[in-house]
């Protein structure tokens, strides 16, 4: 049977595990975004010159792609980012400067923790984490750099839409060589 005091530890780094994961996803995502939304832009005035003329709706269906192809690849590196207990503990150790008293509390068996040294481990755990806010020192935030990133791509992406080649540049039909004849 866990001792209840382990319990407390371990909630405490599953809640930093995903506020770990919350924070790399947010700063991914809004990477992926900027990403997506450039190749959006790249998309939307490269398009008339490669395939002609195209149905407005697979101009966005090329856009949508482009931007869940992004979130998709923020998601997975998120994922892939998420620190295990083990580190979770560590930083949670390091931050709030416990000596690695939550690594170690995790890290004993059973008998361990029925032994006096385990059991002064885990009073002194029980002690000190009552007063731990995971919020305080591990903050969602990101940078204002990091969010102008998207919105400036986004902005960049929306004049790309709007853009119009001059007609003598694009290809009839998008399957021809053949020049269109300048009036």
């Amino acid at each position: 049977m866990t001792p209840p005091v382990l319990q407390s530890v371990q909630q405490h780094v599953s809640r930093l595990r995903r506020r770990l994961f919350l924070h790399t996803l947010l700063r991914f995502l809004l990477a992926g975004w900027a990403g997506a939304f450039l190749l959006t832009a790249c998309w939307f005035l490269l398009q008339p010159y490669l395939f002609g003329a195209v149905i407005p709706d697979w101009r966005w269906a090329g856009a949508a792609v482009l931007f869940v192809a992004g979130s998709g690849l923020a998601v997975f590196l998120a994922a892939r980012q998420t620190p295990t207990p083990q580190r979770a503990a560590l930083a949670l150790d390091e931050k709030f400067g416990l000596k690695e008293r939550i690594t170690t509390s995790l890290c004993l068996t059973p008998e361990q923790c029925q032994g006096p040294a385990g059991q002064a481990l885990l009073a002194d755990v029980r002690q000190r984490i009552g007063s731990l806010n995971v919020r305080e020192k591990f903050p969602l935030t990101v940078s204002w750099k990091t969010v102008l990133a998207p919105v400036l791509t986004a902005a960049l992406a929306a004049l790309a839409f709007f853009y119009e080649p001059p007609p003598n540049t694009v290809r009839a039909g998008g399957d021809t060589d053949e020049p269109i004849p300048v009036a």
